[in-house]
């Protein structure tokens, strides 16, 4: 017997969705200033949209969107004059609520915590170079000193593909889903710690690039977590496809380790509840997943409490005070 818990994960996939109708007015609008700034047609701007909002990986709550700002046409070897020219468009028209990071610039203020980051780029050989902070100061601020090399747009394509080619659950490409599910055990359980979600979605795509099996979303996270252990376990670098060069910068390995113990916990559970009748199987899947800001991610079937036992509707107990499921350790 596998114990799938369809309608459960379906609904789980709902509840970490991210409401998209703000974040593109937001870019929208920043997009629109930027596209029809004189020195930057100059430039040759171009916006388009990066990150896991546009990888459609981001879950709930969203509180950025990340804009690449191509400049195709731009000479300029500085980086600090690069970053200096979309800064000035920037904050000009959003004054205070512009600020500067350490390879963007963020406006806030777009609502329900929602920014959008714009990061300045120009061509670099079959990709692409953005401005980062290095390690001088001016004016109290850091200065853009030094290029980082990245290609967004490729792993986007990437990730589009491994989407189209992987496997389907009930007539639809699991593997976005699959990695929304990951970031939000990743913050269940690992909360503020490194590594991040980036890091989590990256081994989720070697994850499919080797091969998971499974006919439900319970299989197939089950499968995946598996996976996200033993990599996290071996401590092999990880690999940025679309750079094909190690992820940077890497984590702390004391991070990794911790990590490592944590999801090689979570993949054992996860199995377990494969196994499992309804209520037990219910009450695993509410643990790993935890909760959002929409409250608790994983619906409990209809006579199931958060104990994992059978009841009767007058012996529910919706809220079980401390007895009430906890993150894995």
């Amino acid at each position: 017997m596998t114990t799938t818990l369809s309608e459960e994960f379906a609904d789980a996939l709902e509840r970490i969705g991210i409401k998209r109708v703000a974040a593109m007015a937001a870019h929208a609008e920043v997009r629109a200033h930027l596209e029809l700034d004189p020195k930057l047609i100059e430039w040759g701007v171009d916006t388009i949209l990066i990150g896991s909002y546009a990888r459609k990986t981001a879950i709930h709550p969203c509180h950025d969107v990340d804009v690449f700002v191509k400049l195709p046409s731009c000479k300029e070897t500085n980086p600090e004059t690069v970053f200096a020219e979309v800064r000035r468009v920037l904050v000009a028209t959003y004054g205070d609520r512009a600020s500067e990071q350490r390879r963007s610039m963020c406006i806030r203020g777009f609502g329900a915590n929602l920014s959008v980051d714009a990061v300045p780029a120009v061509p670099h050989q079959s990709h692409w170079q953005i401005p980062q902070t290095g390690t001088q100061q001016f004016g109290g601020r850091w200065l853009k000193d030094r290029w980082e090399h990245t290609n967004p747009e490729e792993l986007t394509e990437l990730t589009h593909r491994m989407q189209e080619r992987g496997p389907s659950v009930a007539g639809n490409n699991a593997y976005i889903r699959i990695v929304r599910f990951i970031k939000q055990i990743r913050d269940t359980q690992l909360g503020s710690a490194k590594p991040g979600g980036l890091y989590l979605e990256l081994l989720t795509y070697w994850a499919f690039a080797e091969g998971v099996v499974g006919n439900s979303y319970a299989e197939l996270l089950t499968a995946t977590l598996s996976s996200i252990a033993s990599q996290l376990s071996s401590g092999a670098t990880v690999i940025e496809p679309a750079m094909n060069a190690a992820y940077s910068p890497a984590p702390d390995p004391g991070a990794i380790s911790a990590a490592a113990l944590s999801f090689s916990g979570i993949a054992a559970e996860a199995r377990r509840a494969l196994t499992l009748e309804t209520c037990p199987a219910a009450a695993v899947w509410r643990r790993i997943l935890g909760q959002n800001a929409n409250g608790w991610v994983f619906p409990l079937p209809q006579g199931c409490d958060e104990l994992g036992r059978t009841v009767t509707p007058l012996n529910a107990t919706p809220d079980l005070g401390p007895q009430r499921a906890r993150p894995f350790a």
